[in-house]
């Protein structure tokens, strides 16, 4: 049987192909640099750690934050159940009154997040299609495969993380949803990523795995036009999905 390519996929990768030449052509491609020295980063109510010379990440949640607490105990449920290639790996965890944190396993590149939007670091059209298939198979895992439905609610560049051989493993299940028995939606009070975002959680709180597909087919458009769904580009009028659109028209 034949397979014909569609009109949408074929335009990503010419526009990508080209892109990518420009971009080589212009800049020398690096990789992100190591270090044994421990690696603090502050992102309000977590702290990440990132220990190379024992390829583990530390990741400490900031209990004066009202969210931490359960974002801790959302998270470390989930991934001590899951199991997948394309999934970050939980290695142990803390938990007191006063502290708690988990211990990951360890991503040498970092996020996808720095590998679209930075101009040290630039990956190539395979390496963009891998990476697309690597997060759509652990969504597939988690939507259809686990015991029950897992619902990340947060897929972006900044929470897909890559490992030594550039392979993409998704992360960050604070905010997620483990559906019981056979549910199929959930309502929430918190609220994902501006951008990514499904219209429906957005707006109503609803959670399902539809969510985390639209979410994905924003990060695709990201990855193949290098352009932030956030940029200021885009409004109330116009959004990457729409312009993307119009391009194809």
């Amino acid at each position: 049987m034949k397979y014909v390519v569609p009109p949408f996929v074929a335009f990503m990768i010419v526009v990508a192909g080209i892109h990518i030449v420009i971009r080589r052509w212009r800049v020398p491609q690096e990789k992100p640099a190591t270090t044994t020295e421990d690696q603090m980063v502050d992102l309000g109510w977590i702290t990440v750690s990132e220990r190379e010379f024992i390829k583990e990440t530390i990741k400490v949640f900031n209990l004066q934050h009202e969210r931490a607490t359960k974002s801790f105990e959302t998270e470390s449920r989930i991934l001590s159940t899951i199991r997948h290639r394309n999934l970050v790996k939980i290695l142990g965890c803390c938990s007191n009154p006063d502290f708690k944190a988990l211990i990951l396993e360890y991503m040498p590149h970092g996020s996808l997040e720095i590998w679209l939007h930075s101009h040290k670091y630039f990956p190539d059209l395979i390496q963009r299609l891998n990476i697309a298939i690597d997060v759509a198979s652990a969504l597939e895992y988690l939507h259809q495969y686990h015991t029950y439905a897992v619902v990340h609610c947060d897929i972006k560049p900044n929470n897909v993380l890559l490992d030594a051989d550039m392979t993409a493993r998704i992360g960050d299940f604070g905010i997620s949803k483990l559906f019981d028995n056979d549910e199929v939606a959930v309502h929430t009070l918190n609220r994902a990523t501006v951008g990514y975002a499904a219209p429906e959680l957005g707006s109503e709180g609803k959670v399902s795995t539809s969510g985390d597909v639209y979410s994905y087919g924003i990060l695709l458009l990201e990855m193949f036009t290098s352009k932030n769904p956030t940029d200021d580009m885009f409004d109330d009028k116009m959004s990457i999905k729409e312009w993307v659109g119009n391009a194809l028209q």
